[in-house]
């Protein structure tokens, strides 16, 4: 413990004298700058300006001057890495080789701090969800093709085309229609759902207009709704 002590005190006291040297340079720094300044503006004076510059002007250029260069020798002398940063402060882990202390030099501990893998869903757990197949509409099936208007093409409450018809429909003729044609086979039958190619004309696929038909073709008229392209 008793040899412990001037150990530490000899690193203190060369800390110290290390800090005394850099503040000196940094004074030296100042006074060369302020000298270097009173020079230039002393010859700017005489040879631009015919010495017609303010005695305050040429103070203060030199003081700017001066701790411009005291700044320069500091950032130079207090951030050389060496000294543990500005007045020995941070930088480094003391152990001389740079090395952050977060890090550990065993390569094992490295090993367990990195991520562990992400494991993958096993495909046999993994619950299966049931997704709703489109009906297969033969040429022979019975079928009727619905327009849905929108925009130019909607006259009032008249939403709908059935097939080559140009005379547009209100919902309760639309159903009217398709029950008639539905009670005339007793095959299945299919609505087919059509857009107009202007869209000028066209109506959104979730307007109120759209599933209304589409939900009572389904689930009170028992007709299979089939979309563009779904044919």
């Amino acid at each position: 413990m008793s040899g412990a002590i001037p150990m530490f005190v000899s690193g203190a006291a060369e800390k110290l004298a290390a800090i005394g040297i850099k503040c000196l340079a940094v004074a030296g720094g100042f006074l060369a700058g302020y000298a270097i300044g009173g020079a230039t503006v002393w010859a700017l004076d005489r040879w631009v300006l015919a010495q017609k510059a303010p005695d305050f002007l040429k103070k203060s250029v030199r003081v700017v001057a001066g701790v411009a260069a005291a700044l320069l020798v500091a950032f130079i002398v207090f951030g050389d890495g060496t000294g543990g940063g500005w007045f020995g402060g941070g930088g480094g882990s003391g152990d001389g080789n740079g090395t952050n202390p977060s890090q550990s030099s065993d390569p094992g501990k490295q090993n367990d701090q990195s991520t562990p893998p992400v494991k993958q869903p096993d495909p046999k757990t993994t619950p299966k969800l049931d997704t709703p197949k489109t009906p297969d509409v033969r040429p022979e099936d019975p079928r009727v093709r619905v327009t849905f208007l929108g925009g130019d093409a909607v006259q009032g409450d008249r939403f709908y085309l059935l097939d080559d018809d140009p005379s547009p429909k209100t919902f309760d003729e639309l159903k009217k229609a398709v029950m008639a044609r539905k009670e005339g086979t007793p095959r299945p039958m299919f609505l087919l759902v059509q857009f107009p190619g202007d869209p000028r004309q066209r109506i959104d696929e979730n307007s109120i207009n759209v599933t209304q038909v589409t939900s009572w073709a389904r689930n009170v008229a028992g007709v299979q709704v089939v979309w563009p392209g779904k044919k």
